[in-house]
């Protein structure tokens, strides 16, 4: 069994576009017009504001995924937004190379899930 196992939600995320990368986190962090100071405990790198001083970001609504350990602190980022559930969890099994249905690699040893169904 994995240590970390999947995670998928319906919810509004905040996609803020940093130095490092998009940041993808709980939009209800935030207030509804954030600033860079808003963001910042939720990012790596530095986040980008436009020289009208807005925060390069969008609020996006749908299924989101993460791999997280139960009883630790330890997740992945979130991936999303997703049209379904079962969509959110194969893209997260695809992004992180293991099984949809073991969220193992089952397949390095010869005996793959998929070949038992």
């Amino acid at each position: 069994m994995p240590f970390m196992g999947p995670e998928a939600i319906f919810t509004k995320m905040l996609h803020v576009e940093t130095s490092a990368g998009t940041m993808v986190f709980p939009s209800n962090l935030v207030p509804a017009t954030p600033t860079a100071a808003d963001v910042r405990d939720y990012c790596e790198g530095e986040p980008f504001v436009y020289s009208t001083g807005d925060l390069d970001c969008e609020r996006h609504e749908g299924w989101y995924a993460r791999l997280s350990a139960p009883g630790y602190l330890d997740c992945t980022d979130w991936t999303g937004p997703h049209a379904s559930e079962s969509d959110a969890l194969a893209a997260l099994a695809d992004l992180h190379d293991v099984c949809d249905k073991c969220w193992d690699q089952c397949y390095l040893d010869g005996d793959s899930c998929e070949e038992d169904s």
